[in-house]
């Protein structure tokens, strides 16, 4: 669990891993390691949680080709919806 790594690593006096670790679990985890960080790590971690936020990083490998902009947001954020080859 996320939140019980960062306590661990704030606890043991240990190194927190790289912040955006955290992110890659489910969103309930991470809404709860966020809270937590935000407790503990002041000003400093409320600035690299902004930053971490102010970014989106997005890879698609589906095989489709849309056209406008609004059908490249969707299969970007969505995918497809097609399972299979």
């Amino acid at each position: 669990h996320c939140a019980s790594a960062a306590e661990q690593a704030v606890n043991d006096g240990t190194a927190l891993p790289e912040i955006g670790t955290f992110t890659s679990g489910d969103r309930d985890s991470w809404a709860e390691t966020y809270s937590y960080l935000l407790q503990v790590g002041g000003e400093k971690m409320k600035e690299a949680l902004m930053m971490l936020e102010s970014g989106a990083f997005l890879l698609c490998l589906d095989d489709s080709a849309p056209v406008s902009k609004t059908e490249c947001a969707n299969i970007y954020w969505h995918g497809n919806k097609v399972s299979g080859g």
